[in-house]
C-alpha cells in the first residue's frame, strides 16, 4: 500500500495529478471531460477508476479501495457532502469511510472501524455500489469550484466489490517511534506515539495491557547503568487514530501519571499487529530513558497495632497484641512457601479412587522447587518434615504419602483441608498363581502406610512339598509387626503382642514331623462323597492398637458338602490393644506420645483343600497370603487455624485383607467405585475349584495415628479416620467351609489446641470421638520458631521506588535490639539471629492494592536492596522468630520501618 499512500501524500502537499488507475488496475485514466474542452466550467480530469467523461473504466474493486478524483479547478470543500458525492447500494447501504478535499482533488478513503471486538472495513464485500456525482441542471446540489462554477456534467458508475482486502504495497506493516524524538533524558510527562507504515487492524490495539498487541513497560536501571531485565506494566490510556491522507495508523499512549525519573521505558510492538490483509508486523522494541529528577523520601512504618489490617491471616501464626508481636506456641519457618500439591508430587491417577486426582509425595525425597521456597533455591525434604507458610488442599486432590518417614506437615499459618490426605496402608493383594510352577513359599506381608508396621508373612507348604525334605518350615502364618513407636516412647516394652497372629496351617503334622508323610497322613476327604479334601484353616488375625484386632476362623457355609470336625482349622488371634492410659498423663511431648504406627495383620497358614483322593492322592498344597500393613502416621501442626472442611478427609486406615475387585468394564479394566465411600468396590474372593489355588487370607492391619495441633483453633467437620482394615473371607462355594480373616483394630486420633477443644465437636471421627481424643496444647510441644507474616504495603507510588533500608526494633531476652541492613543502624535480621526477615516485592494495582499478575519477586533474606531490581511499588514481610537463638526464649517485635525514595 505504501506506493499509493506516498502518491496521496504528494498530492496533498502540492496538489499534483495522481497516477491513473492507482491501486485498482484496469484501463488508464481518460482526461477528456464534457463541457471542459474550451477550459470553461468545472469538470473531472482524472480518477483512479479509469474515468471517462461520464463513467468508470474500472468497476471491480476491493473492500478497501480508495476513490480519488481530480478536477480542473480547486474545489470548495463546503460543497462536498453526501448529496454532491453520492455513494451507496440500491438498498441505501453506505461504505465506511471519510471524504476529503485537497485543492482540486476529492477523495473517499475507506476506514477501519471497530465495534464489539470486530472490525469493519470500507465497502461491504459482494455488494454493488452506485457512484453518482450530479452535474448542473439535474435539480440537485452539485460540487462547485472555489470560483463558484458548478460541475458541468453528471458522473455515474457501478462499483462491484468483488475483491477482499488488497495489500497495495504487498508488505508487512512496520512501526516507528514518533514521540519521544530523543532516547535519553525524556521528560517524565511525555506521551508516546507509535506510527505504523499503513492502516492496521485496530481491534487488538485497545485491549487490556497484558493482551494488547503493543505493550508499554518500565524498568529500573541496574547499578551498571543498563536497563534491568525485569520490567513492569506502565499504566496509561491508549488512543488509536488513522491519518486518512497518509493512510497510516498512529497509536498514542498517555501514562496515567508522570513517568518516574531515571527509569527505562520499553515499547513492545508484537507480531499481533496486522495490516488489513492479515500480514503480521515484525516485532520490534523501542527503548528510552526518562530524565532523572529529585525524588521524595518516604517510609512504611508497622507498629503491629492493627492486625485486622496488616496481618496475613493465611500465613501468620504469631500473636499480635498490645502493639507488639510475640511468637505463637506452634508453627513453622514457612521455608517451603505456600503448599502446592503439584510442586512436590507426582500425579498417580488422574481419575482417583475417591473421584479425585491422586498425587503421591515421597517423604524420603520430596523436591520443592525454588520458585516456591523462601530461599529461591530447590529444597529436598528427606525426613518427612514439611515447613510451609500456608497449606490449602483443594477438594479435587487426593494427597497420598509414601516413604519410610511419617509425614509431619508444619505450617506457619493456616491449614485448610478440602481434599484428602492419606497415609493408609494398602489392602492386601492376591497371590497370583504362577502358571509355570505352583508356588510353595508364603506371600510376603504387605507394607504399612508411612510409619506403619508391615503385615506378617504367609506360611509355606510343609517341607515345601518335597518328599525328600526333612525340614518342616513355617507352615503357620507369621505374626504381623507390632505397632511402631518413636524412639524413647514410654510404651516401648508393651507392644509385643499388638501385631495380628498368624493362622495355623491345616492340617497340622503328626508328631514327630520328620517328613512329608507326617502331614499327608492327616489329610481327610469329606467333600464330594469322600473324594475331595475340604480341610480349611482360618485367615490371619487382625492387628491391634487402640482396640484389639479381630481373630480369623473357618466357618460352615450353605454348601451341601457337610464338613467334619477335622476339616476345621483352629481360629487365629488378633493383636492385643495397647494400654494407652499412661500417655494421657505423661509430661512428654504429644508428638512423641501419639505418633504411633499401626500394627500389621498376621499371615495366613497353609491348607490342602482341593486334594483329590485316589490310589495315589493328588495333593493340593496352598501356601498362605501375607498379612496387611498397619495404617501410617500423619501430623498436622498449624500456627493459625486448622480447618477440615466437610469435603475434607484425613485417613490413616489399616490395610484390608485380600479381596477381589469388581470390574465395571472387563475389557477396559475399569474398577467400580462405591458412590458413597468413593473406594474401589471389593468382594470376598471365591474358592478356585478349577486350579484349586486357595491361599488362606492374611489378617487386616490396624489403623494408624493422626495428630492435629493448632495454635489458633480447630474446625474439624470432615471425616478423620483411623479405622482398622476390613476382614474378608475366602468363600468356599464348592466346599462346605469359608475361611475368614481378622479385622484390624482402630488406631488413635489426637487433636489439641489452647484452650482444649471439646471432643463432642469432632462429629466425623472414625471411630467416634471420646474424651481422650481431645487435649490441651501444652508448652512442652512448643516449636522453636513462629512466624509473623504481613499483608502487602503500598508505597503510594505508581512506580517502584528506590528502597533504602529497613529497621526492626525488637526485644530479645528483655533487651532492646535493632536489626537493619544499614550497618550503621543495626545488625541484619538473618539466619542465626533470633529475628530473620524475608522481604518480597510486587507491583500493586493502585485500585485493588493487589499484586499484578507475574509481578511478585522472589523472597530475599535480610536485605532490601535486591527489591530495587526485582521489586515493585509494594512490599510484604515474613518474619521468623527463632526461640532457639535466645537465652530465655523471649522475643518481642516492636516496630518495623522501611525507608525508600521515589
Amino acid at each position: 500500500m505504501k506506493a499509493l499512500w506516498t502518491a496521496i501524500r504528494t498530492l496533498s502537499l502540492i496538489s499534483l495529478g495522481l497516477i491513473s488507475a492507482c491501486g485498482g488496475g484496469g484501463s488508464p485514466a481518460k482526461t477528456a471531460a464534457a463541457g471542459c474542452a474550451n477550459g470553461a466550467g468545472l469538470c473531472i480530469t482524472q480518477c483512479n477508476l479509469g474515468c471517462g467523461p461520464t463513467g468508470c473504466g474500472l468497476t471491480d474493486i476491493a473492500v478497501n479501495q480508495p476513490l480519488i478524483f481530480t478536477f480542473n479547478q480547486a474545489i470548495d470543500k463546503t460543497t462536498l457532502n453526501s448529496d454532491t458525492f453520492q455513494l451507496q447500494t440500491a438498498n441505501g447501504l453506505k461504505p465506511v469511510g471519510s471524504y476529503f478535499v485537497q485543492g482540486n482533488v476529492v477523495m473517499f478513503i475507506p476506514e477501519v472501524r471497530s465495534s464489539g471486538g470486530k472490525s469493519q472495513i470500507g465497502f461491504k464485500a459482494q455488494e454493488t455500489y452506485i457512484l453518482n456525482i450530479p452535474g448542473r441542471g439535474k435539480g440537485l446540489q452539485t460540487l462547485e469550484s472555489m470560483s463558484g462554477d458548478p460541475l458541468e456534467q453528471t458522473f455515474t458508475c457501478e462499483l462491484n466489490v468483488t475483491k477482499g482486502v488488497v495489500d497495495f504495497d504487498n508488505r508487512a506493516p512496520t512501526a516507528r517511534l514518533l514521540t519521544p524524538t530523543q532516547l535519553t533524558d525524556v521528560p517524565v510527562d511525555s506521551i508516546i506515539v507509535v506510527e505504523f507504515s499503513e492502516i492496521v487492524d485496530t481491534s487488538n490495539l485497545l485491549l487490556s495491557p497484558e493482551n494488547n498487541a503493543v505493550k508499554f513497560k518500565i524498568a529500573k536501571k541496574a547499578p551498571n547503568g543498563n536497563c534491568s531485565n525485569k520490567d513492569l506494566p506502565l499504566p496509561g490510556t491508549v488512543q488509536v487514530a488513522v491519518d486518512q491522507v497518509s493512510q497510516r495508523t498512529r497509536l498514542v499512549f498517555r501514562p496515567l501519571a508522570n513517568m518516574p525519573g531515571g527509569f527505562c521505558v520499553r515499547v513492545f510492538v508484537t507480531n499481533e499487529v496486522r495490516d488489513l490483509s492479515g500480514k503480521r508486523a515484525s516485532p520490534v522494541v523501542f527503548e528510552f530513558t526518562t530524565k532523572a529528577g529529585k525524588l521524595a523520601e518516604g517510609s512504611i512504618v508497622e507498629e503491629f497495632d492493627k492486625p485486622q489490617d496488616n496481618r496475613d491471616d493465611l500465613r501468620d501464626g504469631a500473636i499480635w497484641k498490645g502493639g507488639k508481636v510475640v511468637p505463637g506456641k506452634v508453627g513453622s519457618s514457612g521455608i517451603l512457601g505456600d503448599f502446592d500439591i503439584l510442586a512436590g508430587g507426582k500425579v498417580f491417577d488422574p481419575r482417583g479412587t475417591y473421584g479425585k486426582t491422586i498425587v503421591i509425595w515421597d517423604t524420603d525425597a520430596t523436591k520443592i522447587p525454588g520458585t516456591h521456597t523462601l530461599t529461591g533455591k530447590d529444597i529436598v525434604v528427606n525426613d518427612g518434615v514439611y515447613e510451609f507458610s500456608s497449606f490449602v488442599l483443594d477438594k479435587k486432590y487426593h494427597l497420598r504419602f509414601k516413604g519410610s518417614h511419617p509425614p509431619v506437615i508444619k505450617v506457619s499459618g493456616k491449614i485448610e483441608i478440602k481434599g484428602t490426605i492419606d497415609v493408609s496402608a494398602p489392602d492386601g493383594t492376591f497371590y497370583e498363581l504362577d502358571p509355570k510352577k505352583r508356588q510353595v513359599v508364603g506371600q510376603a506381608g504387605s507394607p504399612g502406610g508411612p510409619g506403619g508396621a508391615k503385615g506378617g508373612k504367609g506360611a509355606q507348604v510343609p517341607f515345601l512339598a518335597d518328599p525328600k525334605s526333612k525340614v518342616l518350615g513355617d507352615i503357620d502364618g507369621l505374626p504381623g509387626e507390632s505397632v511402631k513407636l518413636p524412639a524413647g516412647h514410654p510404651l516401648s516394652g508393651l507392644v509385643g503382642n499388638t501385631g495380628g497372629r498368624g493362622s495355623k496351617g491345616w492340617p497340622q503334622p503328626k508328631s514327630p514331623a520328620n517328613d512329608l508323610t507326617s502331614v499327608t497322613s492327616q489329610v481327610t476327604f469329606t467333600a464330594y462323597s469322600g473324594f475331595i479334601s475340604q480341610q480349611f484353616g482360618a485367615g490371619g488375625g487382625g492387628g491391634g492398637y487402640a482396640t484389639d484386632g479381630g481373630g480369623g476362623k473357618p466357618v460352615k457355609n450353605s454348601s451341601s458338602a457337610a464338613p467334619k470336625a477335622a476339616d476345621f482349622g483352629p481360629p487365629s488371634k488378633g493383636g492385643t490393644k495397647l494400654n494407652m492410659a499412661p500417655l494421657f498423663s505423661s509430661p512428654l511431648p504429644s508428638r512423641r506420645l501419639f505418633q504411633i504406627g499401626g500394627s500389621g495383620g498376621g499371615g495366613g497358614g497353609y491348607n490342602v483343600s482341593g486334594t483329590v483322593k485316589a490310589t495315589k492322592p493328588v495333593f493340593n498344597w496352598n501356601p498362605g497370603h501375607g498379612g496387611a500393613g498397619g495404617g501410617g502416621v500423619v501430623t498436622l501442626i498449624s500456627g493459625g487455624p486448622l480447618v477440615i472442611q466437610s469435603t475434607g478427609l484425613i485417613l490413616a486406615e489399616g490395610g484390608g485383607s485380600q479381596g477381589a475387585i469388581v470390574w465395571e468394564n472387563q475389557a477396559k479394566e475399569i474398577p467400580k467405585i462405591d458412590p458413597v465411600t468413593g473406594k474401589i468396590v471389593r468382594i470376598n474372593p471365591s474358592y478356585d475349584s478349577s486350579g484349586f489355588w486357595n491361599p488362606l487370607l492374611g489378617g487386616a492391619g490396624s489403623g494408624g495415628s493422626i495428630l492435629l495441633q493448632s495454635g489458633g483453633f480447630l474446625d474439624l467437620r470432615g471425616r478423620v479416620s483411623v479405622k482398622g482394615g476390613v476382614s474378608r473371607k475366602l468363600a468356599g462355594e464348592y466346599i462346605g467351609l469359608d475361611s475368614e480373616s481378622g479385622a484390624g483394630g482402630a488406631g488413635f486420633i489426637r487433636a489439641e489446641s489452647d484452650p482444649k477443644p471439646n471432643y463432642k465437636s469432632f462429629v466425623s471421627f472414625d471411630p467416634p470421638a471420646k474424651p481422650e481424643n481431645a487435649g490441651l496444647l501444652r508448652a512442652v510441644d512448643q516449636d522453636k520458631v513462629s512466624t509473623a507474616v504481613t499483608n502487602w504495603y503500598f508505597t503510594k507510588t505508581l512506580f517502584p521506588p528506590t528502597y533504602l533500608f529497613y529497621v526492626i526494633k525488637a526485644k530479645i531476652d528483655g533487651k532492646l535490639v535493632t536489626y537493619s541492613d544499614n550497618v550503621s543502624l543495626g545488625k541484619r535480621a538473618q539466619t542465626g539471629e533470633p529475628v530473620i526477615l524475608y522481604l518480597q516485592g510486587a507491583q500493586l494495582d493502585p485500585k485493588t492494592l493487589l499484586p499484578l499478575p507475574k509481578s511478585k519477586s522472589r523472597w530475599f533474606e535480610g536485605v532490601i536492596d535486591p527489591l530495587n531490581t526485582d521489586g515493585g511499588n509494594g512490599i510484604r514481610f515474613h518474619i521468623v522468630m527463632d526461640r532457639s537463638a535466645t537465652t530465655t526464649g523471649q522475643i518481642e517485635l516492636l516496630s518495623l520501618k522501611v525507608s525508600f525514595r521515589g
